[in-house]
């Protein structure tokens, strides 16, 4: 089943996340590729038609590589009307979102391929817990597509509550050592699992759980966040969060971020590369947690009162505190100030190591 991301998410998306261009203008002088292209070629800080700057005079050393040449010619500092809707059309297919509906779940796979061959090799058919929460926000931003985006919510919470995953906290939480070195990117939560499996298993390889980077705090973050989000503004209710071990779970999952001391914990994050203190991974959890203080402060909320219920009758009601909340939340602003103050995402490494990185935090 497919789900259209209607005008104004898909421009959101397409001009903001993907282009990073400026505010879309009707009026002024327009900058094509080619004349971009002529810039940087006399000026030689380009040979390589693959790249573009958005501005060439005011960031001459600022370029973007562009993989596909379909939209290469499309990429502008300035937009009309006209151009937006055209690049619309020319975008109407990649954004739709292609849903896949199995008796244990709704799923948005990462991608979908013809052959089970390219599928089996790539895995790509299998299930990110990123990449469907921001599925779920292009299908919830349009009020015509909001049960399938619950459906698809409540898949990932199903996911998150697992045996599997539910033991993987507890070890972490009984002993928050595991998470170290190379053994650690097993013990973490997990982030992908096997659409096809009914209880949601890892991706197999060779008959065996693939080895994967699974330390990836910045999922666990906008998981959290989105799930909380949900439950505030009544778009799950209590038939759904009294089923199975899902209040347990989100109970585990904060004890979990608050033994892995999260605001100094290195991750994949959502670069899914070696393991670096990132400040997108600490911000994303620390929205979370902020966005559960905020609710749990609602004294009257069902739900407060049958999670913090579950948390006592599992031992877990102490990291679900307003102090040791607040406490967490603290810790992690300091961390995403202290980071942005030394130069963005993963200021804290020398700049020849391969840790550092400044950008997109």
């Amino acid at each position: 089943m497919e789900y259209f991301m209607k005008g104004k998410s898909a421009l959101t998306l397409l001009l903001a996340g993907i282009f990073s261009c400026g505010t879309c203008q009707a009026t002024g002088a327009e900058v094509t590729s080619e004349s971009v292209f002529n810039i940087l070629n006399s000026t030689g800080a380009a040979t390589d038609k693959s790249y573009l700057s958005l501005n060439p005079d005011k960031y001459p050393n600022y370029r973007l590589l562009i993989h596909s040449a379909k939209l290469k010619n499309e990429i502008k500092s300035h937009y009309t009307k006209d151009e937006i809707q055209g690049l619309l059309t020319l975008t109407e297919n990649t954004r739709k979102l292609t849903l896949t509906e199995k008796p244990w779940g709704t799923f948005i796979l990462a991608s979908t391929f013809e052959d089970d061959k390219t599928a089996a090799e790539t895995h790509y058919d299998a299930v990110w817990l990123r990449d469907s929460l921001w599925g779920y926000m292009a299908l919830v931003s349009d009020q015509g597509n909001s049960v399938a985006a619950k459906k698809v919510l409540l898949t990932l919470w199903d996911y998150m509550s697992t045996p599997d995953q539910i033991k993987r906290m507890q070890d972490v939480i009984s002993n928050p050592k595991r998470l170290d070195g190379v053994p650690g990117q097993m013990n973490a939560v997990h982030i992908r699992f096997d659409s096809n499996s009914p209880v949601m298993a890892d991706v197999q390889e060779e008959g065996k759980p693939q080895l994967w980077n699974h330390k990836q705090n910045d999922a666990l973050g906008l998981y959290l966040d989105l799930l909380i989000q949900a439950i505030d503004t009544g778009t799950i209710n209590a038939e759904d969060w009294q089923k199975g071990d899902r209040l347990k779970s989100v109970a585990l999952l904060i004890a979990y971020l608050d033994k892995a001391n999260f605001y100094v914990m290195e991750d994949s994050g959502a670069w899914e590369e070696d393991a670096r203190l990132n400040t997108s991974s600490v911000a994303l959890v620390t929205s979370g947690l902020e966005r559960l203080s905020n609710l749990l402060s609602k004294k009257d909320s069902v739900f407060v009162s049958d999670l913090l219920r579950e948390a006592k009758a599992n031992e877990l009601d102490e990291p679900l505190s307003t102090t040791r909340l607040n406490h967490l939340i603290d810790k992690g602003y300091e961390r995403i100030t202290l980071q942005l103050d030394l130069g963005g995402e993963s200021p804290g490494y020398l700049e020849k190591d391969k840790h550092y990185r400044e950008a997109d935090a």
